[in-house]
């Protein structure tokens, strides 16, 4: 069994790989695996940006069972359901916390497998990992102690960052003489999510005697909190030192500009602007594209210029995949990011919706079931591509009949107050908005 899925970040070229692995509850959906991503450096010369994406739980997704138990005991008594949920959610982190250690004794084997395919130029690595993705390059670590015969790929610099494990001096010593650069170590005496790493001293939230040791403190003094470092990720490199180390150079402040900072738009208070995998990327493509979506999404739009249809066909998109209640909570619908794998969910095994990183595999995978054989799909005219999925969403989608009965159209209305359910329309725009995307050939996402 694979324990990893990994991913590599254009722009690619160098003959070292960065290799970053996240925590525990991270990289559960798309969304959170897109905003990993948008962390990352945009290019850091002479190597080459691998995300390591393995399975770490999310405390809030509950089993069955679990959640029957916890429903029936809430009722009774809220009290006690809270107890019952937080002994759930220990019991869970633990678990998580040896499937951590599993992973890291095969980090450095399959790494090596999907160099040896992708990239077999590559012979040196980095490894950086935050919370359990840091205990995760512990035991990675340890392998490579006990195993000295494994050379197949030479580990050159590493960096914890608010590790949840605990090291032994002999465990550090061993690990410094075994890497070829240095051992790097951000902590954080603020890190109070550390204290819940049960049974341990979790090294990140201290210093370490052997490991290049750094207290990280944000511009105005205050201390880091768990979730703050990878939001502050090129802070981190710099401060921690690690980045000098990777450049080979003197740290230069452009590097560590990242893909978020060139996509993102943060500053921008409309909903429907910041969504940038959708406004953007419909901006810029073709007038008879938007007008298929206008008109396949049934949009009534008084401003048809490229920027009045961009906004009025985003709008739509998120609210058809909003649960309608939400919508009224949040007082819009929900990020291109989510609608994709909301769909994808709802019509693909979520073994192969999981795998995905990108917003283009997951869309590939939507548009595969709907053509099965792709370069016909994105070599139609636009004329042609339009017809294909008005007759795709209107004859060839499983709940056509569903959809055209009285009793199945008031059922399905009636469950999209409470649920997640999308109808044909947002179907056939998600195919145009793929088309879009790979005559555009958006290099952020492919």
């Amino acid at each position: 069994m694979r324990h990893f899925v990994f991913r590599d970040i254009p722009p690619v070229g160098g003959g070292v790989a960065n290799v970053f692995v996240h925590g525990y509850s991270a990289g559960h959906d798309l969304d959170d695996r897109y905003k990993l991503v948008g962390t990352l450096p945009r290019q850091i010369p002479g190597s080459i940006n691998i995300f390591a994406f393995w399975d770490s739980g999310h405390i809030l997704k509950l089993s069955g069972l679990e959640k029957a138990v916890l429903t029936r005991v809430t009722w009774s008594n809220p009290f006690i359901g809270l107890g019952v949920f937080t002994a759930s959610r220990i019991k869970h982190f633990i678990s998580m916390r040896s499937r951590a250690e599993q992973a890291g004794e095969a980090l450095l084997a399959e790494l090596d497998s999907y160099l040896v395919t992708r990239f077999p130029y590559v012979d040196r690595v980095n490894l950086i990992g935050h919370s359990l993705g840091g205990r995760l390059l512990i035991y990675a670590l340890r392998k490579l102690i006990t195993e000295r015969e494994y050379d197949c790929l030479k580990v050159d610099n590493v960096l914890l960052m608010a590790a949840a494990a605990d090291v032994t001096d002999y465990e550090v010593e061993a690990f410094v003489r075994r890497v070829d650069g240095d051992i790097y170590h951000a902590y954080s005496r603020n890190d109070d999510i550390l204290k819940l790493n049960l049974g341990e001293n979790a090294i990140g939230g201290r210093n370490v005697k052997g490991l290049i040791s750094v207290e990280m403190t944000h511009e105005n003094g205050k201390g880091f909190g768990h979730m703050d470092y990878w939001p502050n990720l090129g802070k981190v490199l710099k401060d921690s030192g690690i980045l000098n180390r990777m450049l080979h150079a003197p740290y230069e402040i452009s590097v560590t500009e990242t893909w978020a900072s060139l996509v993102d738009d943060l500053g921008h208070e409309d909903f429907i602007c910041k969504d940038i995998l959708l406004y953007r990327l419909l901006i810029e493509t073709d007038k008879s594209l938007l007008d298929g979506l206008k008109d396949i999404l049934i949009i009534e739009c008084s401003d048809s210029s490229p920027t009045g249809l961009a906004l009025a066909i985003t709008d739509k998109v998120q609210t058809l995949a909003g649960n309608a209640l939400g919508n009224i909570y949040r007082g819009h619908g929900v990020s291109y990011v989510v609608a994709l794998e909301s769909v994808a969910l709802e019509r693909l095994p979520a073994s192969e919706v999981n795998k995905c990183v990108t917003v283009t595999e997951l869309e590939t995978l939507i548009v595969k079931q709907a053509c099965p054989q792709p370069n016909i799909f994105y070599n139609f005219e636009v004329t042609e591509l339009v017809s294909f999925v008005k007759w795709y969403i209107n004859i060839g989608a499983p709940s056509t009949a569903n959809q055209h009965s009285p009793w199945g159209r008031l059922f399905a209305g009636g469950k999209r107050m409470y649920s997640k359910i999308f109808p044909n329309q947002l179907l056939g725009a998600l195919l145009i908005i793929a088309y879009a995307r790979n005559r555009l050939n958006c290099p952020f996402t492919s």
